[in-house]
This record gives C-alpha cells, sequence and structure tokens, in this order.
C-alpha cells in the first residue's frame, strides 16, 4: 500500500514466501498468511493501511488459523505499539533494530575479517518470535536478507541445521539450496513432525517443546521434536549432495542431548549410530581412485 518502492518490496517479500512453499491467495479469507505491506509517506495510505489492520485482526476471530503481519514504514515507526492497538496481530516486520545489528556487528564483522575469522549465527528461535527481543535474530530467512544487506561482508554466515527449520514447518531443501554459500557450519541435529496430528489438532493445541510455555498445561503432546540424525525425517543424503554441490567444505557436528527416545542410557547409543548413519550418508569411507 502506498509509494512504488512499496510495491518493490511487496514482490520480494512474496518470492520469500514463494520460496517457501506458499502460494497467493485473492481473498484474505482463504489466506493461511496475511502480510500487509505499509507506507506512511501519504497519511491516506497510513490510514487504509491500518484500517486493513483492523479487518484482519476481527477476521482472525473467525478464522484463527490465520497468521496477519505487518511490514513497512508503518511497521518500522510504530513498531510494538501495533501489538497493543490490534490484539491478535501476530508480526511486525519493522527493520528499526537492524540499524542496532550493523553499529555492533559492522567493527566486529569487520575485526573477524581482517583476522580470517568467519562469524557464523545459529538459525535457532532460541525460544522467542519476531514479538520480542530475547530470541536468536538469525532464526528466519526474513531475518538473514535483513542481517547481510546490513552488512554485506562474506565472512557473516550462518550456523545451519535442518531441526529448527522443519519445526517451523520449512522444507530445509529449498533453503539449504538457497543459502548453502552463506552456510559455515552444521549441527547434525534432526526433527520429527507428527503430521497426522497436526492435521487432527493444528499447531496450537500443543506447542512444539521449543516453544512451549513451561508454566502452562500441555493440552496435546508437542507436534513437532528434535532428533538424533537417523531417527528424524531429514534426508542427509540429499542434505549432504546439496552441500556438496554448493562447495561446502565445513564439519557436521552431531548435537545430541535432546532425542526424546535415545535419551538417558541409550544418549551415546543413539549418538554413535548418528555417526555411522551420517558417515553412510556422505558416501561411506573415502576410498582414492587408483
Amino acid at each position: 500500500m502506498g509509494c512504488q518502492m512499496n510495491e518493490y518490496d511487496s514482490v520480494h517479500l512474496s518470492r520469500i514466501l514463494e520460496d517457501s512453499g506458499y502460494a497467493g491467495s485473492r481473498a484474505p479469507e482463504e489466506a493461511d498468511i496475511v502480510l500487509v505491506n505499509t507506507c506512511s509517506v501519504r497519511a491516506k495510505a497510513e490510514q487504509k493501511a491500518l484500517s486493513r489492520l483492523g479487518r484482519l485482526v476481527a477476521l482472525k476471530r473467525k478464522h484463527p488459523g490465520l497468521l496477519v503481519a505487518v511490514a513497512g514504514c508503518v511497521a518500522q515507526q510504530r513498531g510494538s505499539d501495533l501489538f497493543q492497538r490490534f490484539p491478535g496481530l501476530d508480526l511486525v516486520l519493522g527493520p528499526r533494530e537492524i540499524g542496532r545489528f550493523k553499529e555492533v556487528w559492522t567493527p566486529l564483522a569487520e575485526l573477524a575479517k581482517a583476522k580470517g575469522v568467519r562469524i557464523a549465527f545459529e538459525n535457532c528461535n532460541m525460544g522467542g518470535t519476531w514479538q520480542s527481543g530475547d530470541w536468536n535474530i538469525a532464526h528466519n530467512p526474513l531475518a538473514w536478507e535483513l542481517m547481510f544487506d546490513a552488512i554485506p561482508l562474506d565472512n557473516l554466515g550462518l550456523e545451519w541445521e535442518p531441526c529448527h527449520q522443519m519445526v517451523a514447518l520449512i522444507d530445509p531443501i529449498p533453503q539449504l539450496q538457497e543459502w548453502v554459500k552463506r552456510i559455515y557450519h552444521l549441527h547434525g541435529k534432526d526433527a520429527t513432525i507428527d503430521w497426522p496430528r497436526i492435521r487432527k489438532y493444528g499447531i496450537f493445541s500443543a506447542f512444539h517443546e521449543d516453544i512451549a510455555i513451561k508454566t502452562a498445561r500441555q493440552v496435546n503432546r508437542p507436534f513437532a521434536f528434535h532428533r538424533t540424525p537417523g531417527f528424524g525425517d531429514s534426508d542427509w543424503t540429499r542434505i549432504i549432495t546439496e552441500l556438496r554441490l554448493g562447495g561446502f567444505k565445513g564439519s557436521i557436528d552431531i548435537e545430541g542431548w535432546h532425542d526424546p527416545v535415545y535419551r538417558d542410557d541409550l544418549e551415546m547409543t543413539g549418538q554413535v549410530r548418528a555417526l555411522e548413519y551420517l558417515k553412510a550418508c556422505r558416501g561411506g569411507p573415502y576410498v582414492p581412485n587408483p
């Protein structure tokens, strides 16, 4: 809504959503996500955007699974105040804190680059969301775009693993193909998604264990949980193939102590099995050509 630059940003955001598996919808009533990209150059455009947000939040009361987000100038200027004005609003995607990120991390990244050091941000939400500041900034591809645009240095990248994308119901393979040049290190950690449970109850009757409210009573068991590689849903042969095609030369370090089955007395049994599984996925032991 608004200026020509706003229209360009809307196309860019649409492409990011399409790359994550979403398709366009003609009506908000038929959508899973509605993203209002705003402009405040003209007062009329801003008021139009705020009015649209009010209608969408009202629609959400009839369709509780709908995710409503706002981006652009209004999100930048009003920030978290929008959550108070529009209870039920899910995301405010204003880049107001990216300036602070650039201020803090630019000299650190430049110093690291001068010493031949790469910095990798883990793609884990650390138990938070866009709505609060107690989370890891690099938890989402939208954030990666903002981060790497703000600091365009080639020694700033990601510590990536499929697990944290899967529990957000993101297919990790297209993401890996797009971002492989920014991936400096991998955690060997997987996830299992309980799709029958999601289809029956949705995602709000039982939180993923990382975002569960620790003091609240769970209605149902989590719809997703972390696994040791070899026991989850990921195709690690495909993951390692994509890494090699992208020129990745780093390591995969197994992150244990999360699997709900291979834990306690079975912890090392699971980790050793994961090591054997990952070695098989890379093609087995190295055999030199004759």
